[in-house]
């Protein structure tokens, strides 16, 4: 089984509850849920109570508060945050006062927005099948209903075609680096073609703040597409382990009016949003000057730095 921990593909009997086998009734209220291991199930009510008093006993403190699970902020507002950039996109930022999110269709990784592997998609599909069956048989009342078993197969089909699809221009994205110090791997990857690069630095609580109720914004995770796939509301959110050194935070529009552009920008503060300039260890002197020539031209007073990297040892 390619999926160490996962059975997606156990094609489970959706005309009964997943856990007391009980058959079902036409309009019956059922839920559906997902296991931390393996394929959904459709419950009855009854179990459905006994499964929600159970996690509120789990969660139970011993002054009988119930507590929130699995609600993890994983960045804080102080978290920092680089952006590296070559001249160009900075001079482009400080004129227009923006940042530019990209369309992945741009990106060099070819599992930018994949579900998993090709050889794996049989698996993907059939899981999203019975996935598509239990909504259809479920809508729009969270009832179960008695529904053709040839008509449900077909329309499943349709469903799961339809979910399949990817929408890369529509989605624009927007790649920071945490990090509470410098990184050389970003460093040398930014200034490969051009010594010239340039990064800037905030925290994740002033990106929220100047682009949060216009974007989302998250940790990529980075996982073995070769275990498992990726659900589709979390394409955007997943990269290889190959990546992991990236330890990127991304910030995600779903531009549906600018559908088919390269990309987009979005006014920002600048004054309030970069907290300082660093400048690439690889460039050249007058680089640096040039850099803080170049954001006073512009009318801001951020402070430059040279990349630490630098510094000489003893």
């Amino acid at each position: 089984m390619i999926y160490e921990d996962y059975n997606y593909n156990k094609e489970e009997d959706l005309s009964c509850c997943g856990i007391c086998n009980k058959q079902f009734s036409e309009g019956e209220p059922v839920s559906v849920i997902d296991f931390p291991k393996g394929p959904f199930r459709i419950v009855c009510k009854e179990c459905m109570d006994e499964l929600r008093s159970l996690s509120l006993k789990d969660q139970r403190t011993d002054n009988g508060i119930v507590e929130p699970q699995n609600i993890i902020n994983e960045l804080k507002a102080e978290s920092k945050l680089w952006r590296y950039m070559d001249l160009a996109k900075f001079i482009n930022m400080l004129k227009n006062s923006t940042l530019y999110f990209s369309s992945p269709n741009d990106f060099e990784d070819i599992y930018e927005g994949a579900y998993g592997e090709l050889r794996n998609k049989e698996a993907w599909d059939s899981y999203y099948l019975n996935h598509a069956k239990t909504s259809i048989i479920t809508a729009p009342d969270n009832c179960w209903h008695n529904i053709e078993e040839e008509k449900l197969e077909v329309d499943a089909r349709r469903l799961v075609e339809q979910i399949s699809m990817r929408h890369d221009n529509m989605i624009f994205i927007n790649c920071w680096h945490e990090n509470e110090y410098e990184s050389e791997a970003m460093w040398k990857m930014y200034s490969k073609n051009v010594e010239n690069a340039i990064a800037i630095q905030t925290n994740f609580g002033e990106l929220k703040k100047q682009i949060g109720e216009k974007a989302s914004i998250g940790k990529v995770k980075y996982i073995d597409y070769s275990k498992r796939f990726v659900g589709i509301n979390k394409v955007y959110w997943n990269k290889r382990k190959a990546f992991e050194f990236e330890r990127e935070v991304r910030a995600i529009v779903h531009g549906f009016d600018e559908c088919g552009k390269n990309g987009i920008e979005i006014k920002i503060d600048l004054k309030e949003l970069i907290c300082n300039v660093y400048v690439s260890p690889y460039a050249p002197s007058w680089f640096c000057e040039l850099v803080k020539d170049i954001i006073k031209k512009y009318g801001y007073g951020f402070d430059v730095k040279y990349s630490e990297l630098r510094e000489a040892p003893f």
